[in-house]
């Protein structure tokens, strides 16, 4: 585990921390987005898990625009992360993104949107 990936796990997992005292004193939802979810085990804290999917080319063209990365990082970072195929069989929601911003903020929405409808809870998992 890279020193900034040590970072990161200890700032989700205190978030975790904080998310379940929210719990206990009202309904609250939590939203990480991180792309190694499956890889350090944070979707076992969580009850649902959305995968963007979106095809290379595009990850490597929005990641050097971005910031100074290269497209050889880009791919390392992406070999890295879960499959799709992968995710589906976990049971990840996914989700294309294969349009504009907008039309994946739409996407994004309607699927909140029918949990919200559906009354389903999200709740911290316990470790």
């Amino acid at each position: 585990m890279t020193m900034l990936s040590r970072f990161v796990v200890e700032e989700i997992e205190g978030l975790f921390k904080k998310h379940e005292a929210l719990n206990k004193t009202k309904d609250a939802i939590a939203f990480l987005d991180a792309p190694l979810i499956y890889e350090y085990g944070f979707d076992k804290n969580l009850d649902e898990v959305f995968y963007i999917n979106r095809n290379l080319k595009d990850r490597i063209a929005g990641a050097t625009s971005r910031d100074e990365s290269t497209p050889r990082d880009v791919k390392k970072r992406v070999n890295e992360q879960i499959s799709l195929e992968g995710a589906r069989k976990k049971g990840a929601t996914i989700i294309n993104n294969d349009g504009s911003v907008e039309e994946l903020i739409d996407k994004v929405d309607n699927i909140l949107s029918s949990i919200l409808e559906k009354g389903e809870t999200c709740t911290v998992k316990e470790r």
